[in-house]
């Protein structure tokens, strides 16, 4: 963590602070480094898929994301958060995921037997 100050109307970082991360440069780029869901769910100790339902409910948020060449958003989050995520909340990391976290407004998945319809259309009877 890096510690700021306010000076004036400017946040800015004390001279101290600078010394402390100049001297020990291996920990900052640590903290600030960027990782891939894959990455950060081994980090915290998870499974891949119980990770990335935690990024989409707002438990880890992203530091940075891009584009990919399949146009499909990714997302990476900091390296320090996912390995401090089972410190600050263990709660998630168990068998199921609490009340507020279990997505009640995500639209519910279609069933294998079911056909989409576009809207305003009637549905074909077989």
């Amino acid at each position: 963590m890096i510690r700021t100050c306010w000076s004036g109307d400017e946040l800015s970082v004390r001279a101290g602070e600078v010394a402390r991360w100049r001297a020990n440069p291996g920990e900052l780029a640590e903290c600030t480094r960027p990782v891939h869901a894959t990455e950060a769910a081994a980090l915290a100790g998870i499974s891949r898929h119980r990770f990335d339902r935690l990024a989409r409910v707002g438990a880890v948020g992203p530091v940075r994301s891009y584009t990919n060449r399949y146009h499909a958003e990714v997302w990476q989050c900091s390296a320090a958060a996912a390995r401090q995520l089972p410190e600050r909340r263990p709660e998630l990391l168990g068998a199921r995921l609490p009340g507020p976290y279990l997505g009640e407004n995500w639209p519910p998945q279609p069933t294998a037997g079911a056909r989409a319809t576009a809207p305003g259309s009637v549905p074909r009877r077989c």
